[in-house]
């Protein structure tokens, strides 16, 4: 019977301590991990209501997904795996924002800590588009607004 008992009541506060437990204090016991992936279900289903055609709650999503990302972004170790990761996915979040300035910075950390990995190669091919991109637009712009090109 105190066997049971003893069980019964082992189970009970485990149940408690798993469930009890808020996300932020679910995120310090977990690690990372947890918060990184929270942050990208929460991308996720910003995606989602944006195909749904719900745009404020697609941006509210996205900025709690990105807020996530900067807080692992700003704690972790430069050598961390996430470390990249975060930065890689704030650079993508501020590109969607055409926030080019933003995402450049991030992705140029991601270049500079961890320089010989396959997400350091992503972002500098990443950049180089932006560059391309900001180049492209200037010679629109001035295709556009009939300003004679350089000779």
């Amino acid at each position: 019977m105190k066997s049971k008992f003893f069980i019964t009541s082992l189970t009970l506060l485990m149940i408690l301590t798993l469930f009890g437990c808020g996300a932020k204090q679910m995120g310090k016991v977990l690690g990372t991990g947890f918060t990184y992936q929270n942050a990208e279900m929460k991308l996720e289903d910003a995606q989602m209501k944006s195909m749904e055609g719900k745009t404020e709650e697609a941006k509210d999503l996205t900025n709690q997904a990105l807020e996530l990302f900067l807080q692992i972004a700003n704690t972790e170790d430069p050598s961390s795996k996430y470390y990249g990761r975060a930065h890689y996915q704030i650079a993508g979040i501020y590109m969607s924002q055409f926030d080019w300035d933003n995402a450049v910075k991030h992705y140029q950390t991601i270049v500079d800590a961890q320089a010989a990995g396959y997400l350091a190669g992503k972002s500098r091919s990443a950049i180089a588009n932006i560059r391309k991109y900001r180049q492209d637009i200037e010679e629109n712009r001035n295709i556009y607004l009939n300003i004679p090109g350089e000779a």
